[in-house]
């Protein structure tokens, strides 16, 4: 059964059609997924950006009030006296101020030899060594030694600095404040949710326990395999943060994008960086989870537009495709066809007309001149039978 040309690319026609939907689709769903993920990096060099400045500002502000103390004379003519009962009396309403206007928590007295003296915010507990790196950079320095300090259950970010009289060394100060208030301007100023994750292996489980038994507070210790949850801005960060937990050891400086993931109807995007201690230890990763899912809906609505426009695009290519064959191509050959069939029928007044500049036109130019070589011969012939 004779098949024409039309039909034969009929198939070629469709699989352009479903290739070219196909190419348009993927590029449209690589891009919004691209976008998701800027996005996302996005949300986290913010995050870690503003987590250092928090840091940056906090230790000027604690660096301010520590000069202040180093240059109070009733201050040091108390701690002269070595008057451990005299120095907390002067200090304890001192501290108070400090710790309600700007959140400064801890308030030490070390001795030169590193033992310490007092401790403002808690007097009972003193005579112990301060092996800190923060302590350990003011010794070297001879300055201030700053930076965020891991204890038993939680950061403190503090910054230490040597007391003289005179040129004699009398001593170290040291103050220092607790970091939970870090994520809480992060999320007030984002929208997001952060974690502080710590590594198990600096973390007692019957230190926090004990501290979360105090406060109240569940046991959480045991959440994720590897870390503890020690600050975050939600309950339900844990369970984000389990969900690649194997990937949070692994995070770079400049932080990356760790998983997204569907919790009903809301889409969320999950990411970290990784947190240092004093001396340039990875202790934990904090962790941003930011809520994409108007950008995922965005995206979702977008896809059977896209879609619809990248069937009729295709078609509309496929039918201009159609007519340009049609045009210079069938066209063409059904003249050529035509005008042979007539010639080899016996009318050799048919004329194969080139009408293009192509291989196609040289075909005709050739049947033409096959059909004058033929007409000829003919010709010869019938001449010939009449002698």
């Amino acid at each position: 059964m004779k098949i024409s040309v039309k039909f034969k690319l009929l198939p070629i026609i469709v699989i352009g059609i479903v290739l070219l939907t196909g190419v348009f689709y993927y590029t449209f769903m690589s891009a919004m997924e691209k976008n998701q993920h800027t996005v996302s990096d996005d949300a986290i060099m913010t995050s870690k950006e503003m987590f250092y400045n928090i840091e940056d500002n906090d230790v000027k502000m604690l660096s301010s009030t520590l000069e202040a103390l180093l240059v109070n004379k009733e201050l040091k003519e108390i701690y002269l006296k070595k008057n451990r009962d005299g120095l907390y009396n002067y200090s304890a309403p001192l501290f108070n101020t400090l710790k309600t206007e700007f959140g400064i928590t801890h308030f030490y007295v070390h001795l030169p030899n590193g033992t310490n003296f007092i401790r403002i915010h808690s007097k009972s507990q003193f005579g112990d060594k301060i092996t800190r790196k923060t302590f350990e950079k003011s010794v070297q320095s001879n300055g201030f030694g700053t930076g965020l300090e891991l204890g038993k259950t939680a950061f403190a970010l503090r910054v230490v600095h040597p007391y003289y009289n005179g040129s004699e060394l009398i001593g170290y100060i040291e103050l220092g404040e607790e970091i939970d208030h870090f994520l809480k301007v992060m999320k007030k100023q984002t929208g997001n949710e952060f974690g502080i994750f710590i590594k198990k292996e600096y973390i007692k489980h019957e230190d926090w326990k004990s501290m979360m038994d105090n406060k109240g507070l569940r046991d959480n210790y045991d959440d994720l395999k590897n870390y503890v949850a020690i600050d975050t801005t939600t309950d339900t960060i844990s369970s984000f943060a389990a969900r690649s937990e194997d990937k949070l050891s692994s995070v770079p400086d400049e932080g990356d994008t760790l998983d997204k993931f569907q919790t009903g109807s809301s889409t969320y995007v999950t990411g970290g960086f990784p947190l240092y201690d004093a001396g340039g230890k990875a202790v934990g990763t904090v962790v941003v989870v930011k809520d994409v899912t108007l950008l995922e809906n965005a995206a979702r609505e977008s896809t059977w537009f896209v879609l619809v426009i990248s069937i009729v695009s295709a078609v509309a290519i496929s039918l201009v495709v159609v007519l340009l064959v049609n045009r210079y191509i069938l066209k063409p050959l059904d003249n050529i066809v035509e005008a042979t069939t007539r010639v080899a029928g016996g009318d050799f007044s048919a004329e194969v007309k080139a009408q293009s500049d192509d291989e196609i036109g040289d075909l005709a130019v050739m049947i033409e001149g096959f059909k004058r070589i033929l007409v000829g011969t003919a010709k010869d012939l019938e001449e010939a039978q009449k002698r």
